[in-house]
């Protein structure tokens, strides 16, 4: 099987798997096809280590507004200027994709189906994780 992508062929080998409900295609010895995070969790940790640089710069600049409002016997006022300077940093390197990821790695799919009436209360729990 053979996807175009840029101006170019990319050869896939489709993968079903063993219950038969999921089709994987992964390339096929293709040294230019960069790997893609898998899961939400791989995909938040990627964007997080893109935006930690701006959550830095962030901080410092914070760190610099604070110093002279609250010197060093306000010590609340530089650590909070700082904690939002990070933040502002953070989510302005991050940007959407960030955004993006955070909110798929909250996103909890649903594990179970329905719950049968006939169950009963310990297998409703262990059903739901209780």
């Amino acid at each position: 099987m053979v996807f175009p992508a840029r101006n170019r062929d990319i050869a896939l080998q489709p993968t079903i798997d063993h219950d038969g409900k999921a089709l994987t295609l992964r390339p096929i010895d293709d040294p230019a096809v960069d790997p893609q995070p898998t899961t939400s969790a791989e995909r938040w940790n990627q964007e997080v280590q893109r935006a930690s640089f701006g959550a830095l710069i962030g901080a410092g600049i914070g760190l610099i507004i604070g110093l002279p409002l609250g010197g060093i016997i306000l010590f609340p006022i530089p650590m909070a200027t700082t904690a939002i300077g990070a933040g502002i940093g953070f989510l302005a390197v991050g940007g959407q994709p960030l955004i993006d990821a955070g909110h798929r790695l909250l996103q909890r799919p649903a594990l179970i189906g329905p719950i049968s009436t006939n169950t009963s209360a310990a297998q409703r729990n262990l059903a739901l994780g209780r």
